[in-house]
């Protein structure tokens, strides 16, 4: 079977720190002994200025029915700048209430990031991920709390905890065809292989955030 879903996303912020172009939103789909090579690239543009690219590759595996991990390489392009590798990173999905069994749909999600350049901090993050579903319509939320180490800080900088809360909400109007904050799907090319992919359009509700942002996301699971 063949699914096709495509997306255009609205993105908000409240706060003055926003997704990079790469960043996406985590689901509750946690599938024992699938195999996935993951690719993601994004670009986004404030105003007048020059883009920003991203772009990671990644491995991930369902180790347990309850444990997906992943590995991830991260290259970045700041406005004025070549591409350059910027980090590896570790990702582990945990599975803390059964799929479809509650209203909502639990997971746990941990992940390091050790950055490639001396001079900056890596990062850790801990957080859940959501899922509620009524009728057609489908509901996602992150709450992830990240705080970075390693480099050295500027003389009296101090290091916290960050909260970032990506979201997503779909609306299935027919198998072939969704639309939403994102969008994503599966194409089913037999013997228990699959391409699934997402991409979204982001336009900018706060001055905060680029005005556009252009994402994509491909996974190979076998």
């Amino acid at each position: 079977m063949k699914k096709a879903l495509v997306a255009l996303g609205l993105c908000a912020s409240v706060s003055g720190a926003h997704a990079g172009p790469a960043d996406y939103v985590y689901l509750p789909v946690v599938e024992y002994g699938e195999k996935e090579i993951d690719f993601k690239a994004g670009t986004a543009k404030h105003g007048a200025g020059d883009r920003e690219r991203a772009a990671a590759l990644g491995l991930g595996w369902g180790a347990t029915p309850h444990w997906w991990t992943e590995l991830h390489g991260k290259w970045r392009r700041l406005p004025d700048q070549f591409t350059q590798f910027d980090a590896f990173e570790w990702e582990n999905k945990f599975q803390l209430t059964e799929t479809g069994r509650y209203a909502i749909d639990f997971r746990l999600i941990t992940g390091i990031e050790i950055t490639g350049q001396t001079t900056d901090s890596n990062e850790s993050k801990i957080g859940p991920f959501i899922q509620i579903e009524s009728g057609r319509m489908q509901y996602n939320c992150n709450i992830l709390f990240e705080r970075t180490f390693g480099a050295q800080l500027p003389s009296g900088a101090a290091r916290k905890t960050e909260m970032r809360y990506p979201w997503q909400v779909e609306y299935r109007h027919q198998a072939a065809f969704e639309f939403g904050t994102q969008g994503f799907g599966k194409i089913d090319p037999g013997n228990c292989q699959k391409i699934r992919y997402n991409a979204a359009w982001l336009l900018a509700a706060c001055n905060a955030t680029p005005d556009h942002t252009l994402r994509m996301q491909a996974e190979y699971e076998f």
